[in-house]
């Protein structure tokens, strides 16, 4: 179990995402553990129980240079999430941001499996020909061809398809009406769930909390103990894994109301927003627009395929929806011919 730990601390020191930790160590069932794990100082050696801070309670996993680095980051990601001016440094990894569909755009070219698809240029000639931006399967250009076969897509054809299939099949009353609803109901059913399993979790999570006492108690009145540092660490990550689930069950509680009482008359002006939208200029906000409901485009045999969900409104159109999550619902697909 330390090696795992070390091996994620070690990880996330080189910049390495929750999501390819988690791959690498499966310490916790999902990647939502990773957040309080990387805000424990426990793994410096010193823990704060009390108010206090005890030094060298325990024996070091990791520098603290690490653990203050890994701090750093998160205060800088927070202020992100709240608008604020953030170090450019410290932010997550990005490929071809400044890209329309970058991120959402994976082969299907073999069955049974998707390979994300990067964006790539060709520099133009003079007097010859103009650049060419693409998308290319990752696997297809890291096997030189042999493991895929897919083509290249152009950035532009597809941009420019993905709109007119959104304008003219998903971005509709007809089809946003009936999907509203059904999600309404969705919601209503899951939020009820989880208030049942929040209460279930938080009797557990008392449990731990009173056994992490009892734990300390003994480490006061005792001293240091292997078998006492391992039955703290063992209890010390059931808080982890029972606040991360905690976590998503809160975040599933919301007022289905907001998405039911949406009139006829709402509904169309926030399609025309977004509509107008996504025929203007502003690339940001078109790329802002697709990536809230967009969950991904599947590229096979010259044939795109996009999967979405209800569309999440934009902040400034429907700022009271702002904290709406509507991730984990099943997408549907629009198909079109590229």
């Amino acid at each position: 179990m330390w090696e795992r730990c070390y091996l994620a601390w070690q990880m996330r020191h080189e910049g390495a995402s929750y999501g390819e930790i988690h791959k690498a160590t499966r310490l916790f069932k999902n990647i939502n553990g990773y957040d309080t794990f990387f805000s424990n100082r426990i793994y410096t050696g010193d823990i704060i129980y009390g108010g206090k801070l005890y030094k060298e309670f325990v024996p070091a996993l990791i520098p603290h240079e690490w653990f203050e680095a890994e701090q750093k980051r998160q205060a800088e990601n927070a202020k992100k999430h709240n608008g604020r001016q953030v170090d450019r440094n410290l932010e997550p990894r990005r490929v071809g941001s400044k890209y329309l569909l970058s991120g959402l755009v994976v082969c299907g070219h073999v069955e049974g499996e998707e390979h994300p698809m990067n964006v790539e240029s060709i520099p133009g000639k003079k007097g010859k020909r103009g650049s060419y931006t693409f998308f290319i399967c990752s696997t297809m250009k890291n096997s030189r061809g042999h493991a895929c076969e897919a083509k290249r897509v152009s950035t532009k054809a597809l941009d420019q398809t993905v709109i007119e299939n959104l304008l003219a099949h998903v971005l509709t009353i007809e089809n946003l009406r009936p999907l509203a609803k059904n999600i309404a109901q969705s919601l209503e059913e899951r939020s009820s769930d989880a208030g049942t399993r929040i209460a279930v979790l938080e009797d557990k999570l008392a449990e731990v909390k009173k056994s992490l006492e009892n734990i300390m108690d003994a480490i006061e009145n005792m001293g240091y103990a292997k078998h006492l540092q391992q039955r703290y660490d063992e209890r010390r990550r059931e808080e982890e894994e029972l606040l991360s689930e905690l976590a998503i069950l809160e975040a599933l509680q919301v007022d289905p109301g907001q998405i039911a009482h949406i009139s006829d008359e709402a509904l169309e002006g926030w399609i025309c927003y977004m509509r107008e939208a996504l025929e203007g200029e502003d690339k940001a906000l078109v790329r802002r627009i697709i990536q809230q409901f967009v969950a991904k485009i599947v590229i096979k045999e010259g044939t795109g395929t996009l999967y979405y969900t209800f569309p999440f409104p934009d902040d400034s159109y429907m700022p009271s929806f702002r904290d709406l999550d509507l991730k984990g619902f099943e997408p549907l697909a629009s198909t079109v011919r590229l």
